[in-house]
Formats: C-alpha cells, sequence, structure tokens
C-alpha cells in the first residue's frame, strides 16, 4: 500500500517502535534493521516471531498469526499492514462516536490519526496516563518494567568518622598493634566521609554472641523493617508479591529471606532468588535479572531486598588480619604494605544499611501510575574483564569467623575503561549518547574510583554529585549503594522530570560490571 504524505509521521512512529520490538528480539541494532530486508535473513525461529506477534498484540491491540508475520516479513510492508489496520478500525467507527469523541474534546476539524491510537487502542486502565504522550512514549511506557517504590532501613546508631577513627585506633593499641595515629587519620580522612551507621559496635562487644550469629540477626530486622515500610508505602500485601530476590555480602544459610517470613506472612509458595559472588554490583545486577523476569511474567510484583553489614568486619577480623600481615612484612614487604593499606580503607570507608524495592510488570495495576516518578528499564547490559578475579572480592574467613573484604589499588585504573565497554554499547543499542544521560547513577566504590570515571567520561562535577553525597553521608553500603543513591534521588527536591534518562551503574568481582538504562 501507498501512504499519504499526512501519513508519513504515523508510519515512522509505527516503524520506529516496531524496529525496537524487532531488533531485541532478533539480537541486532535497531539501526541496523534494514526497511526491506527479510527477518529470516537475521535468523528468525518461531520462538522470536511468538515474542514478536506478542509484541504487536500488547502494543497496538491486534492478535496476529504466523502467517501474518510470513506474509509481511520485513519491517516496512508490517509497518504499512499495521497502518492499514488502524485506519480501517477507525472507519469502522461510526460518524457519530467520532463526532461525540470530537466534541468532547473541543476539536475541530480532522481526528488526529496519532491521537486516535493513543485514545482508542490503549487498554482503557492506563488511559488517563496517556493524555498528551507521542505514540512513541506511549509504547515505550507499557512494555517495560518498571520500578515503582523505593525504601530504606539503616541501624539506629551512627557514628561520626573521627569516632570511628579513635575507635579503629584504640582497637589496634588494645591487640598490641603499634601504628602511627596520623596513618590511620590520614586514611579515615582521605575518603571524604562524614559517618556512617553501623549495627554491632565498633568496640568489637557482642556480649558472647558469634559475630555471624549476631550479623545475621541484625540483618534479618533490617530486612524485615525494610520490607515492611515498602509493603505499607504501596498498599500490597505479602501474597501480592509472586518473587522476591535477595541481594547481601553475607554468607547466610539459611538465607535472610527464608528467615525474614518467619515475620512477615508471605506464601509459603512465593518464588525466592539469593544472589552472591558479585559483590557491589549485586544491587543493579539482582534488578537486571528482575527486568529480564518481568518481561515474561508482565502481570507480577517483584521485591528486591539487599542487606549490607560492614559492621561484622569491626568484630576482630581487622586486628587479626593486620597481626598477620605486620608478622610477614619482612618477607615481601610490598605485598603487605598493600594489604595493610586495603584493610585501613576498608575500615574507613563501608557502613551498614539496607534497601528494598518494589518492581512491576507493563501490565501490572500499578504500573503508570499517575502523580509518582516510576522508572523504566529500558535495557541492561553486563561486563566481565578476563583475568581479574583477584581485585576485588570477599575472602571467607573460618578461623576469624568472619569475612576480609578485597580492593587491589589496580582498580581505579581498570574501572574507567570497563564501565565505558559497558555503557558505550548499551547506549548505542537504544540510539542514545552521552548527551542523553542527565542522571548518573554511580556506585562509588570510593573517592578514587569516582575521580577515575568522571575524568574518563569528561564529566564535570555535579554529573556524579549523587554518588560523592551518598559517599559523605553513609559511606559505601556494597550492593545496596545504588538502590539508596536512586531513593534519594527519586525524593529529592528536583527528582528527574518526566522523559529523562539515567543510567544505574555499579562494579563488582571478576572485574564486573553492570549497567541498567533507565528512563523517567
Amino acid at each position: 500500500m501507498q501512504t499519504k504524505p499526512q501519513d508519513n509521521q504515523q508510519l515512522d512512529q509505527i516503524k520506529n517502535i516496531l524496529s525496537n520490538l524487532i531488533a531485541s528480539q532478533l539480537n541486532v541494532p535497531a539501526q541496523e534493521l534494514e526497511p526491506h530486508k527479510s527477518f529470516d535473513s537475521y535468523g528468525l525461529d518461531s520462538l522470536k516471531a511468538a515474542q514478536i506477534l506478542n509484541g504487536i498484540n500488547l502494543n497496538f491491540g491486534f492478535s496476529l498469526s504466523f502467517n501474518f508475520l510470513e506474509k509481511y516479513d520485513n519491517l516496512e510492508s508490517l509497518a504499512q499492514s499495521i497502518v492499514s489496520k488502524i485506519e480501517k478500525k477507525h472507519l469502522q467507527q461510526t460518524e457519530s462516536q467520532i463526532n461525540s469523541k470530537t466534541s468532547s474534546k473541543n476539536l475541530t476539524g480532522t481526528l488526529n490519526p496519532l491521537t486516535v491510537i493513543n485514545e482508542q487502542l490503549i487498554k482503557p486502565i492506563y488511559s488517563s496516563f496517556y493524555v498528551g504522550k507521542s505514540l512513541s512514549q506511549v509504547l515505550q511506557k507499557i512494555t517495560v518494567p518498571e520500578i515503582t517504590a523505593t525504601c530504606s532501613a539503616f541501624p539506629e546508631t551512627y557514628y561520626q568518622q573521627e569516632d570511628l577513627t579513635t575507635a579503629f585506633y584504640q582497637s589496634l593499641l588494645n591487640e598490641g598493634l603499634n601504628i602511627d595515629w596520623e596513618e590511620v587519620n590520614r586514611f579515615f580522612t582521605n575518603v571524604t566521609i562524614t559517618g556512617r551507621h553501623l549495627a554491632l559496635s565498633p568496640n568489637n562487644d557482642l556480649g558472647g554472641k558469634e559475630t555471624m550469629e549476631a550479623g545475621l540477626e541484625v540483618a534479618e530486622h533490617l530486612a524485615v523493617k525494610a520490607i515492611n515500610k515498602l509493603l505499607a508505602q504501596t498498599g500490597l500485601n505479602p501474597e501480592d508479591i509472586s518473587l522476591v530476590v535477595e541481594s547481601t555480602l553475607l554468607p547466610a544459610v539459611p538465607s535472610i529471606f527464608a528467615r525474614v517470613i518467619n515475620h512477615i506472612p508471605f506464601p509459603t509458595h512465593t518464588k525466592r532468588m539469593s544472589l552472591y559472588g558479585v559483590g557491589c554490583m549485586n544491587g543493579v545486577h539482582g534488578l537486571a535479572r528482575i527486568r529480564d523476569y518481568l518481561k515474561g511474567h508482565p502481570d507480577e510484583a517483584v521485591i528486591l531486598i539487599s542487606v549490607e553489614l560492614a559492621s561484622i568486619l569491626w568484630q576482630g577480623s581487622f586486628q587479626k588480619d593486620l597481626h598477620s600481615y605486620f608478622a610477614q612484612f619482612s618477607s615481601d614487604p610490598a605485598k603487605y604494605e598493600q594489604l595493610i593499606k586495603m584493610t585501613f580503607v576498608t575500615a574507613a570507608l563501608f557502613g551498614d544499611g539496607a534497601m528494598a524495592l518494589l518492581v512491576v510488570g507493563p501490565n501490572h495495576p500499578l504500573a503508570h501510575s499517575s502523580g509518582t516518578i516510576q522508572p523504566q528499564m529500558i535495557d541492561s547490559r553486563s561486563n566481565l574483564v578476563p583475568n581479574t578475579v583477584d581485585l576485588i572480592g570477599v575472602d571467607i574467613l573460618i578461623k576469624n569467623n568472619s569475612f576480609r573484604a578485597i580492593v587491589k589499588p589496580e582498580v581505579p585504573d581498570l574501572l574507567p575503561d570497563a564501565i565505558a565497554e559497558t555503557i558505550k554499547p548499551l547506549l548505542a543499542k537504544n540510539n542514545l549518547s552521552f548527551d542523553d544521560i542527565s542522571h548518573w547513577i554511580l556506585h562509588p566504590g570510593g573517592p578514587k574510583i569516582v575521580q577515575a570515571i568522571e575524568n574518563q567520561f569528561g564529566l564535570d562535577e555535579d554529573a556524579l554529585s549523587l554518588s560523592w553525597e551518598t559517599l559523605k553521608e553513609v559511606g559505601n553500603l556494597s550492593s545496596a549503594h545504588v538502590l539508596y543513591m536512586l531513593n534519594q534521588l527519586l525524593t529529592s527536591e528536583n527528582p528527574p522530570s518526566a522523559g529523562e534518562y539515567g543510567l544505574l551503574v555499579a562494579m563488582g568481582p571478576g572485574l564486573s560490571q553492570e549497567a541498567i538504562l533507565l528512563r523517567f
């Protein structure tokens, strides 16, 4: 069929939506999808065809057959056939119905085809959201999962950084470690942190409890607190949640959620997923996997709970490590000097906290709620740098009944390029550039890492202000940190505007990175 000139805008918008839908299933960049090239030549199979047809049904309201996709087997012909179906549908409307619609909107002249699509083809449950939105905004809005709510939970005690410096130094003296005060103070000052929440006393006073026992009790309490706040905020009940994903560095067996379910009446059949082994990246990693899950379960709601407890390391782990390092220093000064510095940085940097997020599929009743900012998870990308497993990690210490955080000094030098390899293809796939990103939600790691990334991408001091501010306020919260950053952004005095893009980025052991493209 030949389109009339006035219909070109409609056809172009539909082709844009179709190209993104089809390219995502064929694993090719949307810009490389040629209008007249058959889908078969890109490797279309029956499973991918079913997904494409399902997307067309969701977006345009047409239930099409495999024969239809076989007949219109390229982008141009498929888009034109859908335009034809849209026009045919509206030709079937009676003149009185159209006049009634026009009168109610105080319109004159012919009804705009794009307005018709926006107002007639979208499910009525969503109609209030779509007033004034373009077709591309509408169709993107209903095809991706959304982060509906965020809640934080912190231990009650907040320690000023100078008080923690004194406590750490005194604990070393108590263990017979003769370390210069100025050296300790320098590390605690250089991380630019004002203070941190710690659940377990930095004075190593657990009242006779084992370290892990005390830590898991606190983690359970923080998780219950965060999830209860989230349910109260959203008005959902535990039985409304299909899946709970858990992110933590704690080696909890049974899992933290297995303990939470004894306090919050989740159904015993609630699906659960415990993520471990990706460190500080786990919050973004968990969200990306939830996004993948909800693409196949668009009616469901999922909770991500992240609980981190760095105060476990204050219960003798630092002191025992330093004793060992100093005892072996003469055998390899360069090696043990690095390990000593790494221990000081860990003690100076990490804090405790928990975050709970609700994520819903595009067909869930809480999706597209008016009056709230609900970030859409448009796309995600993972990256792993080979042969770097020793640079970041966590060692489980059986003798110490604790664990040891590892962050080698090479990390700030390697991360900028690794993050570039993660986010540049992600942006290119979605036809975006760095200039399109209004909000950087980047896990801070530490000051050197933030500075290195600012330099790599030529970002001004305001671009990563959220990384700097949250690090200063609560320290490094490991996997919960970027989730806390998102919470702070959404609840700030200047929240994102509708249509703006953001990047949620974190890094972890491996050396690995994960990024999610958000649209607000």
